[in-house]
């Protein structure tokens, strides 16, 4: 082969690998990313963790290509004198002033389809569009302590499309040497592949930029930890602790092994002497986690923890529970003890109608991991056989342990056994545990079902521990079958203690069922009422203290589908946002978890709640044929703030229940109410509003009412409701109060209870919505519900 042909093959491929670079193109696809970068564009002294590309980190960064991803890396934790660095020669093509800093666009002289994107540039000196700057020429230093720095790497391509890459890939080993020597073993171990993604994708919200609103792990664990950084390992302390209570060891401790130093802000609420802590006045604990590093190690992130120290133990309160005076109706109430000793609990009973306390009782010490069930009758004894019993209690709980209580109601005539659990503390769910099961002594009226979901992507057994709910003491375990990914699995009672050798003797009623071991999903605890065909959710509880969601739903399980002619499921989807919005519905068969359709709902008004049939939804999502006998829904919303209601209607016996329990997110909101039921639905299934005042003196409740399936209101009206008291009105009541006329069709109303917040954050009021089905007289609590946004 002659030279000049040898030369012009040398030009041809010096031209291919420098494909489009003249006009700012650059073939990604033919090519690959190439290793030009030879300067490090951040001092790595302080920084600890970076994040991998494609991770779902901070909100999403992606290309015309890939979405809903973050497509860049964030280095943690830089501080104000942090260098940052131009990695290439090159020209500024764009400069944008960010909330902290500035983000500075390069495009390389090298390789002019690549332009880096540094952001959150504390600048030297001005830059200025079109400037020229040099390779590794000092830009400033890092901008702000609140936020991280961050780098992205975009290529124009010769298909003109804009794509990201990692800025890993564009390293020469040189440049790449100081991460070596801090722990990262490759470039790969710096993202995930599109494929591995693809494979595992997140869901983001139509904000800009995007923030993920699913992933299917933490963020923190897609980070790379650098060699030298310490990370803290600290054991919660109490939430709450009360002034006089022991000295408390505080356990912390380092990855480096270093010796944590803990110390606090407010040395007048709690003191810190070595690793004990003391609880001196009311107040806020603020406790100080800090390790400050050595010549191998870097300074660790402070850990900060509050906890609050009262006086005396808070008190959750509870409206509309039953006195023995009402012979047809008894409240149970059924206290959980989450913590690790015993605790005993203190109960007041006030007159609910006018707020007056009429006395409190102390309970046993109920043991830990126990939930007794306690009558309204006993605990009237023990205040006083001779009480003057009202109708009705507003009811406030004292203790010291963690743990919830439940408010079940039952009506001895016809068997009812329905779940009321609604406070002021609000609603939750204990994801990993269910209390008071039926054992297989009440099979025959009232059979227990545990729903175990499985929200990974991979099938797994999971292993029940199951206790007595009066002792705490384990009985034994069973493990389920394997649940598929995305699936569910209802266990009976009685095959539960058969396969865990547990007998429930003659006096064993309950049990509390727990998961043991690793577990990425939920229980639900259904109870099936063989008398009157009422099927309730029992799984809600009231926290012993607030608790409100910031969790989201993402799945909703035991929905069923109209292959049950004689039990119909409805999705009440609630907009609170400030525009109207959608909610978009994933139907998979909760058996085996595949997916068989997706539906969009409709635009839904603002403050509009509207009920759609699983058989529009059905119908919406192409599912045709057979059908599973139940589903499993994932959810994504596109409401500002919106809820969700998962309701259950059996129109043989009429019966309506609510069955809102999700993943996560199960809430109530204390000033609002939605779906009240008209006075056009009163013959059946009457509303009824409880109204429990929280405050010392007697208030004003405002409330506004609103047409759910448009949100326009119809009125507003103020409603007196006495100190510490309850005042229930009736869905008829306070429509004949307000000047609305209803047309044939208004079937539901949402009410907002418009008193401000005072100056603490503190409300005075929380509502209820109880619904009787008159059929089957069963009363159901409508008011929980799951949290999308």
């Amino acid at each position: 082969m002659s030279r000049f042909i040898i030369y012009l093959l040398l030009l041809i491929a010096c031209a291919e690998a420098n494909a489009g670079t003249l006009d700012g193109r650059y073939d990604l696809d033919r090519l690959g990313v190439p290793q030009f970068v030879n300067v490090n564009y951040i001092d790595l002294t302080g920084i600890k963790q970076i994040s991998r590309f494609r991770s779902g980190a901070g909100h999403d960064y992606s290309d015309d290509v890939e979405h809903c991803r973050s497509m860049k890396h964030y280095f943690i934790t830089p501080n104000l004198s942090t260098i940052i660095r131009s990695p290439v020669a090159g020209v500024v093509s764009k400069l944008d002033q960010e909330f902290v800093g500035t983000q500075v666009q390069i495009v390389s002289d090298v390789q002019p389809g690549f332009i880096f994107i540094l952001f959150h540039v504390g600048l030297t000196k001005p830059l200025s569009v079109g400037e020229h700057i040099v390779e590794g020429q000092v830009l400033g230093t890092h901008s702000s302590n609140v936020t991280f720095s961050d780098i992205a790497v975009g290529v124009n391509t010769s298909d003109n499309k804009y794509r990201l890459v990692s800025y890993f890939d564009t390293l020469t080993d040189a440049a790449f040497a100081p991460y070596m020597a801090r722990g990262i073993a490759s470039r790969s171990q710096m993202s995930f592949t599109k494929a591995e993604r693809d494979a595992n994708p997140y869901e983001c919200d139509t904000s800009s930029p995007a923030e993920f609103t699913y992933r299917n792990v933490r963020p923190e664990v897609e980070y790379v930890d650098l060699t030298g950084a310490q990370r803290l390992t600290v054991t919660p302390p109490p939430e709450l602790a009360i002034v006089g209570d022991p000295s408390y060891t505080l356990l912390a401790t380092s990855n480096s092994g270093l010796p944590v130093a803990i110390a606090t802000s407010s040395p007048s609420v709690c003191s810190v002497s070595g690793n004990q802590l003391t609880f001196l006045a009311s107040g806020k604990c603020d406790l100080l986690f800090d390790q400050p590093g050595n010549g191998l190690y870097l300074p660790a992130d402070r850990f900060r923890y509050i906890i609050t120290v009262l006086v005396e133990p808070p008190g959750v309160r509870l409206g509309s529970v039953f006195s023995s005076a009402q012979t047809n109706s008894q409240s149970f109430l059924r206290l959980s003890n989450s913590g690790t000793k015993p605790e005993p609990v203190t109960i007041a009973l006030a007159d609910g109608a006018s707020g007056r306390e009429l006395g409190q009782w102390t309970t046993p010490s109920i043991p830990a991991g126990a939930s007794p069930q306690i009558s309204i009758a006993t605990i009237e004894d023990g205040i006083a056989k001779a009480i003057a019993k009202p109708q009705l209690y507003s009811v406030t709980v004292q203790t010291r342990m963690t743990g919830s209580i439940q408010h079940v109601l039952w009506r001895p005539s016809d068997g009812t056994l329905t779940n009321l659990s609604t406070c002021d503390t609000g609603a939750t769910i204990n994801r990993a545990q269910v209390t008071n099961v039926h054992s297989s002594l009440l099979e025959s009226r009232y059979p227990s079902t545990v729903v175990v979901t499985n929200t990974d992507v991979t099938a797994t057994p999971v292993q029940l521990g199951v206790s007595d709910s009066v002792t705490g003491i384990r009985l034994g375990a069973y493990t389920t079958p394997s649940i598929p990914g995305n699936g569910q699995i209802s266990v009976a009672i009685p095959t539960l203690e058969t396969v865990a050798q547990i007998s429930p003797g003659t006096n064993i009623y309950h049990y509390n069922i727990r998961v043991e071991g690793a577990f990425s999903g939920y229980l639900q605890h259904l109870v099936s009422d063989k008398q009157v065909g009422v099927t309730t959710d029992m799984t809600t509880a009231c926290p012993m203290l607030p608790q409100p969601s910031t969790q989201v739903a993402r799945r909703i399980g035991s929905v069923y589908s109209t292959e049950h002619g004689d039990l119909q499921s409805f999705l009440r989807i609630y907009n609170m946002g400030s525009s109207v919005g959608t909610v978009t519905l994933g139907l998979a068969d909760a058996a085996t978890g595949v997916a068989v359709g997706q539906w969009t709902s409709p635009s839904i008004a603002r403050n509009a709640s509207v009920q759609f049939s699983i058989a529009t939804i059905e119908s919406g999502a192409g599912i045709t044929g057979p059908k599973p006998a139940t589903y499993m829904i994932s959810i994504r919303s596109r409401l500002g703030t919106g809820y969700l209601q998962h309701v259950l209607w059996r129109p043989s016996s009429g019966t309506l229940t609510n069955v809102s329990t999700c993943d996560d997110g199960v809430t109530v909101a204390p000033s609002r109410l939605v779906n009240i039921h008209s006075k056009l639905l009163v013959d059946a299934y009457p509303s009824t509003i409880a109204i429990t005042n929280r405050s010392n003196a007697s208030r004003d409740a405002s409330l506004f009412l609103m047409n759910a399936v448009n949100g326009l209101g119809y009125g507003r009206l103020r409603i007196s409701v006495p100190s510490m008291g309850t005042l229930q009105v009736s869905s008829a009541d306070l429509e004949a109060a307000t000047p609305f006329i209803l047309t044939t069709n208004a079937l539901h109303y949402n009410i907002t209870e418009e008193t401000i917040y005072n100056s603490e954050g503190d409300y005075p009021f929380f509502m209820q919505h109880l619904m009787t089905n008159r059929k089957a007289g069963v009363i159901t609590d409508m008011t929980t519900m799951c949290r999308l946004n």
